[in-house]
């Protein structure tokens, strides 16, 4: 498998249908980009991060940000210390659309009909935030958790769907109504 400029691959998975979104490790068959190419943020070959100036969130992730985001990312300050909090909504914003969060996830085992967003990349997004501010992991999982839920919430307002009721299953299709 050669990934050029695509941090992303689909998979169907086998039996149940459910779309399943897979990056590509550091360490699978990742290859340096053409020279003309500009890397998205995710996994991104060591080589292309450097000639980008890319910044890698944490150390051996393989999961890179590029300058802007980065600078972007650490003007995020609440009471003149860096908001982990604001600074994990705004990386989740570098690695995914809006469209991409609606029936996400990122618990490791997700619901039947959810799709679980990469594990490397929601746990590269934590280690940086508690690493570079004071809010504990469980406190960013809860913020992590709290924008995928806005994402659904927001997709359901605009397909003039009712608001989802507490104790209803949750299904991405939206089907039952």
């Amino acid at each position: 498998m050669m990934f050029h400029d695509l941090t992303t691959l689909r998979k169907e998975r086998q039996g149940d249908g459910v779309d399943v979104a897979e990056h590509a490790s550091c360490e699978q068959a990742l290859e340096p980009l053409p020279d003309d190419a500009v890397p998205l943020c995710g996994y991104v070959h060591p080589q292309d991060a450097s000639k980008w100036q890319m910044h890698e969130l944490s150390p051996g992730s393989g999961v890179f940000i590029h300058q802007e985001n980065f600078d972007s990312v650490m003007s995020r300050k609440r009471e003149g210390k860096l908001d982990g909090k604001a600074m994990a909504r705004y990386l989740m914003n570098c690695f995914w659309k809006q469209a991409d969060l609606v029936g996400a996830s990122i618990a490791e085992s997700p619901r039947p009909n959810q799709r679980s967003l990469d594990r490397g990349i929601i746990n590269a997004i934590l280690d940086f935030c508690s690493h570079m501010s004071d809010v504990k992991r469980p406190l960013l999982r809860n913020i992590l958790s709290s924008k995928v839920t806005k994402a659904n919430s927001l997709y359901r307002q605009q397909m003039g769907m009712p608001p989802r009721k507490a104790g209803r299953p949750f299904r991405n299709d939206y089907s039952f109504y």
